[in-house]
């Protein structure tokens, strides 16, 4: 990871409401090779699973596999629709690989089920509630090692905050939010390390990279407090804006450069930002 960044989404002009589908689609259309490989998965139901061990690595291959990505999107489950749209748009402007996680990673439930139904039924046919506690920390625990590596490869993280991500609570000086991936998220973000976006680029040119939900049902709210101190922040109306003239100012051939050119402008709009703020 090069940088972070606060995107500001609770108001986004620059795309339209009957632009939404559109880029939603190119977004999702990255996902469709995985999502097959997951149906096959479904269907052979448990062949990560052999003489009593649970192989954790074929997991990881499968089903939270290595993608080549410029961007990490961080978001609340509710702006799925948001973060997709944000995604395809910067894909069909400056040819940037946005990693949305809800894409990729929407069948842990899925995962989840099977090795309950395999490892933790009883005899009358319940759950047994110990071993579920199990299973699911597995389960995450394989996410939480997924999350900190794909941010790590990614050159950009990008945080979307609106008020589906942000918790108002009574102390509205503390910046709190109900999704505990958020919450992981953003921690790996703030300290994790730093790397140039020169190795970030060489490593992506090259195909080098690293080997969530939220209930909607009536449920307790598990508030987590959120550090922010290694982010920069922008209105995501101005990143669109970038990603617009970014694509209309670009001439050359190559897509690689196309999305370089777009990263470094948005560099280059952060730091005159803090230029601003340090001189205002």
């Amino acid at each position: 990871m090069y940088v972070g960044i606060e995107i500001d989404s609770n108001q986004i002009h620059g795309i339209k409401v009957n632009e939404i589908e559109y880029y939603k689609n190119i977004a999702l259309a990255n996902s469709h090779t995985h999502k097959n490989i997951i149906e096959a998965e479904l269907k052979e139901n448990f062949s990560f699973y052999n003489n009593g061990v649970i192989e954790v690595k074929h997991i990881e291959d499968k089903w939270f596999p290595n993608v080549r990505c410029q961007v990490f999107l961080s978001h609340s489950h509710k702006d799925e629709d948001k973060a997709l749209a944000l995604a395809g748009f910067l894909k069909d402007k400056c040819n940037v690989d946005v990693f949305v996680d809800s894409c990729l990673w929407s069948f842990s439930n899925d995962l989840l089920k099977i090795i309950d139904n395999h490892c933790c039924r009883t005899k009358s046919g319940n759950y047994d509630y110990n071993l579920r506690n199990i299973t699911t920390t597995q389960v995450h625990l394989i996410l939480n090692m997924a999350l900190a590596k794909m941010i790590h490869c990614t050159e950009c993280f990008m945080f979307m905050k609106t008020n589906n991500s942000i918790y108002k609570g009574k102390n509205v000086s503390i910046k709190q939010t109900e999704s505990a991936w958020i919450s992981d998220e953003l921690l790996i973000a703030n300290i994790i390390s730093r790397r140039s976006k020169e190795v970030h680029r060489k490593e992506f040119r090259v195909g080098h990279t690293f080997s969530l939900n939220e209930s909607c049902h009536s449920f307790p709210k598990f508030i987590y407090d959120l550090s922010f101190m290694d982010l920069k922040s922008l209105s995501c109306n101005d990143l669109l804006d970038l990603a617009t003239e970014s694509s209309a100012e670009y001439y050359g051939d190559d897509d690689i450069s196309r999305a370089e050119r777009f990263l470094d402008l948005l560099y280059e709009e952060l730091e005159l930002k803090e230029l601003n703020n340090i001189n205002g």
